[in-house]
Formats: C-alpha cells, structure tokens, sequence
C-alpha cells in the first residue's frame, strides 16, 4: 500500500476492481431498457438495501457525528416499487439473505461505503432513467434521484467519519474490510436474484 493520504483514498484504491467486476455484472444500461427489466432491479436492490440497512441498524453512529437511520435507500426504492404497483413484502428474493456485517463501527463504515457510492452513482444515472422510461424524482426514480441537494451533506459527513482514521491503522483495516465484503455481498447476490417475479408493473 502506497501513496495513502486519507482512508477514502485508500478505500477507493482496494476496492476499485470489485467495483469494476459489480458494474460489468449489473450492466445499468440493460436494467433501465425497459420498466419490466428496471422493475426487476429494484426487487433485487431493495432485497440486497433492506438486509444490509437490518444489520447497520443495530450499529450506532452517532459518535460520529451521523445517523445512519436517517438515510435509509430501502425505503426510496420500496416507494419506487410501489409507484410501479409492486409490494416489497410480498417478493421472495432477498427473504433469506444476510448482510455480511459484523456489529461493529468499522464493519458499518466499509458497508455505508459500498451502499452511499452506488447511491452517489444511482443519482447520476437519473436523468438518464427519465429519458429512457419516464420515471421521475417524485414517480418512480426516487431512488436514482435521492435526498437531491441534501446527498452531498451527508456524504461530506460520512467522508469525515471515515478520514477521521488512520488510513494505516488496524481499525481502517477493518473498514476496507467490510467495504470488500460488501461488493461481494452484492457480487454474489443480484445474479442469483435475476429470476425474480413481478407481480406488477405500471404501463
């Protein structure tokens, strides 16, 4: 490990192939090609949101300065589904997956990590979700457009967080970690989702 200034930097640096690997699983472009597909992508991201979100839940953040409690994606994308007439509750993908998080703060910064920077990318690809399907901020793409001008605020916080750690410690260990971990989590989990039934979509 070279050159490591912050431990954002050094997160970016050991993750950035697991990163890559996820991107050229999920292929985004075909997963908004039609509302049937991108209904499908969201059944299998909430499932994957929800378990991690359980988990981050029983950990407290406060210490530093955040809560996590206050961003949670799970329901963004539980409001898209419903605009698109379909109850997360009654999917079966996801009923039986755990995150892979251990109840500790280091495990929860690596996974917000994960779960924040494919939120961050999720916004840029807004705009493109409208032109395509005709989903908007407030029907249908809640989750790609989410908290608007408030996402940057609390990403700047939990990068605080973050830097606050000797990107050279055991504890940054711990975080990048997780953070690896997580992409797994996610590598492993949206193939074996992809068969999951609908029940309905909005025309």
């Amino acid at each position: 490990m070279t050159d490591v200034i912050t431990l954002h930097s050094r997160l970016r640096q050991e993750t950035r192939a697991l990163h890559e690997d996820l991107e050229s699983v999920v292929k985004i472009d075909d997963q908004i090609s039609s509302l049937q597909r991108y209904a499908a992508y969201l059944a299998r991201l909430w499932a994957l949101y929800a378990a991690a979100e359980e988990a981050l839940s029983a950990i407290d953040f406060r210490p530093l300065g955040f809560d996590y409690g206050d961003r949670r994606r799970s329901e963004l994308i539980a409001c898209d589904l419903g605009t698109l007439g379909i109850d997360p509750s009654t999917l079966h993908c996801g009923k039986s997956i755990e995150a892979p998080l251990k109840r500790t703060i280091e495990s929860g910064l690596g996974c917000i990590y994960v779960l924040e920077g494919s939120a961050l990318g999720a916004r840029a690809m807004a705009p493109l979700v409208e032109a395509k399907l005709g989903l908007t901020k407030t029907h249908g793409a809640t989750f790609f457009w989410g908290y608007g001008e408030n996402g940057k605020p609390l990403w700047r916080t939990f990068l605080n967080s973050i830097n606050s750690i000797d990107p050279a410690s055991a504890e940054a260990d711990k975080v990048v970690e997780s953070a690896q971990s997580t992409f797994l989590f996610f590598r492993r989990w949206l193939p074996e989702c992809r068969e999951e039934r609908t029940t309905s979509v909005v025309t």
